[in-house]
């Protein structure tokens, strides 16, 4: 009796491994669908509420949606690829003879998966607070409200 190592049962590994990778890819199937509702659902506000301010940022929103809409697909697409046996293979080539595949392969998986939609959130973010103050005054001025008159303030003098 030893200790038990995974590559001592083949059979059992492969159903493990092959288990995770499409868990893996059904999680973040059913994640791209609820940001697609999600997403349209809030351009639609937009749209209704905030109709001035979604024509003059458009691009960007949209921007935005789908670079994260195309980081989560990166994702789905590299966890398929990266189970086919003849990938998988090579994957493992490539690592023993010390190529370019292998790294290269890890690489752009990187990108487009973890810095990408990680670069997308923090230039939004960035965006809406250094344009925080003129998207609010626009926003108050398209409304036919003026912050700086003093409408609406209680003034006892």
């Amino acid at each position: 009796m030893g200790v038990y190592h995974p590559l001592e049962d083949l059979q059992e590994w492969d159903l493990v491994h092959n288990l995770s990778t499409y868990l893996v890819i059904g999680m973040f199937g059913v994640f791209l669908i609820l940001y697609i509702v999600v997403a349209v659902l809030v351009t639609r506000s937009l749209k209704k509420f905030y109709p001035k301010f979604y024509l003059r940022e458009r691009t960007r929103i949209l921007s935005a949606t789908l670079s994260m809409i195309f980081s989560i697909v990166a994702r789905i697409v590299f966890n398929f690829v990266q189970d086919m046996p003849s990938v998988d293979e090579a994957m493992s080539l490539s690592e023993l003879n010390n190529t370019w595949l292998y790294p290269l392969f890890n690489f752009s998986f990187d990108i487009t998966t973890s810095i990408w939609p990680i670069a997308s959130a923090i230039y939004s973010l960035m965006y809406m607070i250094t344009h925080q103050k003129n998207i609010i005054e626009i926003q108050h001025i398209d409304k036919g409200e003026y912050p700086n008159s003093g409408e609406g303030v209680f003034d006892p003098i």
